[in-house]
This record gives C-alpha cells, sequence and structure tokens, in this order.
C-alpha cells in the first residue's frame, strides 16, 4: 500500500447524537456497544440507548448530577 493511503474502515451505521447547546465533557459507551453516555457543560448526562432507539434520534434518560458538579470522567462498570 502506497503511504499516502488512509486505513478503509468500513462504516455501516452513523447517528449524528445531539446533547444539547453546550458542549459535551465526556462519552463511555458500553462493552457491548448498546449503551451510550454523554455529559455536557450544561450539567446533564444523557443516556443512549440504541437497542430501543428510533428515527426521532433522542436520549433515553436525563439527570442532573448532584448540587450540578461538573463531571470529567464517566465509564460503564
Amino acid at each position: 500500500p502506497d503511504e499516502d493511503e488512509q486505513p478503509f474502515f468500513p462504516v455501516t451505521h452513523e447517528v449524528d447524537l445531539k446533547h444539547g447547546t453546550k458542549s459535551v465533557s465526556c462519552l463511555s459507551i458500553d462493552t457491548q456497544g448498546e449503551r451510550l453516555v454523554s455529559v455536557g457543560f450544561d450539567y446533564q448526562m444523557k443516556m443512549w440507548d440504541f437497542a430501543t432507539m428510533d428515527k426521532t434520534v433522542q436520549y433515553h434518560r436525563a439527570i442532573s448530577p448532584c448540587e450540578s458538579h461538573q463531571l470529567r470522567s464517566i465509564e460503564f462498570s
């Protein structure tokens, strides 16, 4: 292969998730790739469930952390 060639990564599904009006501070996806959590500078944590998502591409649940503390890291366990 030529050095100028970019590796080919097949993309079968693509979605544009709208978290809100503020920037996202962290993301985490579960090991099965079925759920994603996004946290933004709007102090909102939004949970996305790809298995139940329809064409409206809305988040499944949104919560605000205690006392509106900004989250900088999040992960599934």
